[in-house]
Order: C-alpha cells, then structure tokens, then sequence
C-alpha cells in the first residue's frame, strides 16, 4: 500500500530561514538609505543657499546694500521676493536669516579695508535625522558649507 502524502505551504524552518534573510537585508539596507536622504537634504540647503546667495548678490549690486532677511519657517512652501533681487523658493520648515557683517581684509600697505557683507544661515528644522544647517559668510568668499 502506497501512502501518498499531500505537502502544500512551508515548513516551519523554511519560513524563518526566509525571515531571517530578510532581516538581514533590512539591516543592511535602511542605514544606507537613511544616509543617503541625509545627504540629498544636504544638497537641497545648499542649493538653497546658492539661491539666497545670489539674491543677496543681485540686490547689492542694484541697490549698494544687502537686503537683510529673517525668514520664519513654515508649515509649506514659501516664494520670497522683492522684484528687485529675484526671488527665492523656501521649503516648508525652512529658516533663512540673513544678517549684516562687516569684512576686513588686509591691503597691500599693510592698511585695513573694510567692506559690507553678510553672513546667511539656513536651517531645515524637518530633515533626515534632525536639523540641519548651511552657513554662507561673504568674507570669506566661498561655497555654502556645513558649520
């Protein structure tokens, strides 16, 4: 006499072989793509930055002063502009405060130059694994960059 056994679904080790995989990719795979939309907000603020920089730019060269700006966030999107400087695209939860600075630079005398600058510092408050800040200071005259 035959016995004919009828097997359907998984064993109950098949199944936590299966979970364990699983787990294991898991592991590996959310810190990575928890880093990564770190760095892409990253990019985002400097981008940003970029904007508020060049805004700042654009109305001194109009107007021989810089337009200080002090931008609460905000729970959406927010367009800033004063037709004269252009405009700049805010995202929600997003600061930028733009505040006065003096540079001093050094002449070729060995004398002291001062001019107007300003110094830009922008926040997003909701970013990937907390706030995040970008810092533009005009007398040093460089790319935006993390504190």
């Amino acid at each position: 006499m035959k016995r004919v056994l009828n097997k359907k679904g998984f064993s109950l080790s098949e199944l936590m072989i299966v979970i364990a995989i699983i787990g294991i990719l898991a592991a590996i795979a959310i810190p990575g793509y928890s880093q990564y939309r770190r760095k892409a907000a990253t990019a985002d603020l400097i981008a940003l930055a970029s904007q508020v920089v060049s805004y700042e730019k654009t109305f001194y060269s109009l107007n021989s002063s810089y337009n200080f700006l002090n931008i609460a966030p905000s729970a959406t999107q927010q367009v800033y502009g004063d037709n004269v400087g252009g405009k700049i695209v805010i995202p929600p939860s997003t600061s930028v405060v733009v505040v006065a600075q003096t540079c001093q630079f050094q002449d070729l005398a060995g004398g002291t130059l001062s001019k107007p600058g300003f110094n830009a510092t922008i926040t997003r408050n909701n970013a990937p694994g907390g706030a995040l800040t970008v810092v533009y200071a005009s007398c040093r005259d460089n790319r935006p960059h993390l504190p």
